[in-house]
């Protein structure tokens, strides 16, 4: 028994909305910014659009990016770009899952290993494997890394976009 696109909308709803939520947040955040502000306001600002992009955005984009739906999957990849990590969309559905737990996968902790040291070797190595899954994949179907055909060289130019539009904006 499969639920349809509309049956499916009252749970989808609260997930289609944070993008739209989460660029109305950064959009007032880049405005109050420019304003007189103290040290303590500005860190306070800083540290409540971390919580939100990271608590609120990646982990919708993570529910997002596994969905079978190409406007659900870009949804989360849009979520991934406003913080610049939308190579987490190729890593992790297609190295994490194949590889959790063990020495090869990136996102997951060794035995002891700090926090710090964990998030330094996380964010590397899924961008290396996200490189190395790309290329891989375009080696069986007979393309080189350095091409258009290279999701992950479209998505950095999605997020040098995202980066020159905030940067002309602002």
């Amino acid at each position: 028994n499969t639920l349809s696109l509309h049956d499916d909308l009252p749970i989808c709803v609260p997930l289609y909305l944070a993008f739209p939520v989460q660029l109305a947040l950064l959009w007032g955040f880049a405005t109050v910014w420019q304003g007189e502000a103290g040290a303590m306001t500005r860190s306070g600002w800083i540290l409540s659009m971390a919580l939100t992009l990271g608590g609120y955005g990646i982990v919708i984009a993570h529910e997002l990016v596994h969905r079978r739906s190409r406007f659900e999957s870009w949804l989360g990849r849009l979520l991934l770009m406003m913080v610049l990590y939308m190579h987490f969309a190729i890593e992790h559905v297609r190295g994490h899952h194949a590889t959790v737990g063990t020495d090869a996968d990136p996102a997951s902790a060794r035995a002891g290993q700090t926090v710090y040291g964990f998030v330094l070797r996380s964010v590397l190595g899924q961008f290396a494997s996200a490189w190395r899954l790309e290329a891989e994949r375009l080696a069986r179907r007979g393309r080189a890394p350095l091409s258009a055909a290279n999701e992950l060289l479209r998505m950095a130019a999605i997020q040098a976009g995202w980066l020159t539009a905030i940067g002309w904006a602002f």
